[in-house]
C-alpha cells in the first residue's frame, strides 16, 4: 500500500491520523465509523471530474473529496463516527456519467457474527461481511470486538450484504 495511504495509530494519543496526499485527518481510535472510501474510476475529463467532486462532497457525512485523476481514483473522507451507502457513491458516479470498477474502504467497526460468519457492524445499519486470510485472527489480534480494518469491497445486487475483503488490520 502507497504510503501516503497508510494508516498510522498512535495508542498514546488514542487517535488514528489518516493521511491521503498529504493531508491528516485524525478520528478517535475506538470511534465506529467509516474513515475513508476510495473508488476506482477513469476520469478522463478534468472539468467533468470537477462536477463529480461537486456531487460527492454534497453526501451526508462526506468531509472531504479527492480527485485524484493521475491515479484513477475519487476518494472520500467521511465525518468521524459517520458511514455512507456506497450504492449511493456509485450511482453518484454513475449519473455523472462515470463508471466505478472498485471500491476499497478503511474503517472502524464493531465485530459481530451474521448467520454464521463474521462481520463488521457500523453506523447507519451498516454491515459488511468479512472475507479475507486475516478474518478469522481478527478477534485476537484486535483485543477487543472493535477493530480497525482496511479492505477491497464487493457490492452485493439485489439487496444482499457488501463483502469486505481484508487486506489490513489495525494501524500497520
Amino acid at each position: 500500500m502507497p504510503s501516503e495511504n497508510r494508516v498510522v495509530a498512535l495508542v498514546g494519543l488514542g487517535l488514528a491520523m489518516l493521511s491521503v496526499t498529504g493531508q491528516t485527518m485524525a478520528q478517535p481510535l475506538g470511534e465506529v465509523g467509516m474513515v475513508e472510501v476510495a473508488v476506482a474510476v477513469e476520469l478522463t475529463c478534468p472539468s467533468c471530474a470537477q462536477g463529480l467532486e461537486r456531487r460527492l462532497s454534497r453526501l451526508d457525512h462526506v468531509a472531504r473529496v479527492e480527485i485524484l485523476g493521475d491515479e484513477g481514483r475519487v476518494v472520500l473522507g467521511l465525518e468521524p463516527g459517520t458511514s455512507v451507502a456506497l450504492e449511493t457513491v456509485r450511482d453518484v458516479i454513475r449519473n455523472a456519467g462515470f463508471t466505478p470498477t472498485g471500491f476499497a474502504v478503511t474503517a472502524v467497526g464493531r465485530l459481530v457474527e451474521m448467520n454464521g460468519a463474521t462481520a463488521l457492524a457500523l453506523p447507519d445499519d451498516m454491515v459488511f461481511l468479512l472475507a479475507g486470510d486475516q478474518v478469522d485472527a481478527l478477534g485476537t489480534a484486535a483485543g477487543a470486538d472493535v477493530v480497525h480494518v482496511h479492505g477491497a469491497v464487493s457490492l452485493p445486487t439485489a439487496g444482499g450484504v457488501p463483502v469486505l475483503t481484508i487486506g489490513q488490520v489495525g494501524g500497520s
